[in-house]
């Protein structure tokens, strides 16, 4: 999977993750308005994650402060894998 053609050519995990839940909001473009979607969540599976500058869904906690995420923009591609969710500044249910 690659980026959206409708998505800017960088900066696009908001926007990708937008078209993916049905929120295309060119609002969300912008990694860190996501802190602001949906509800508090707590880190798991099904739960957006939020860094200053990338978004990812959360598909399974590996670990404390671990996670398997799926996100756009990820080395110029969509992809999972284990990051470290330690530095995020939220935790969406959307």
């Amino acid at each position: 999977e690659r980026r959206p053609l409708r998505c800017p050519p960088r900066a696009w995990c908001g926007c990708w993750l937008g078209i993916r839940v049905g929120m295309p909001d060119r609002k969300l473009w912008l990694a860190r308005n996501w802190a602001h979607v949906g509800r508090p969540a707590k880190p798991g599976p099904g739960v957006i994650v939020v860094w200053r500058s990338h978004v990812g869904k959360i598909i399974r906690m590996t670990g404390p402060g671990r996670a398997v995420v799926l996100s756009g923009n990820d080395g110029n591609a969509v992809r999972e894998r284990e990051r470290s969710i330690r530095n995020a500044i939220a935790f969406r249910d959307v």
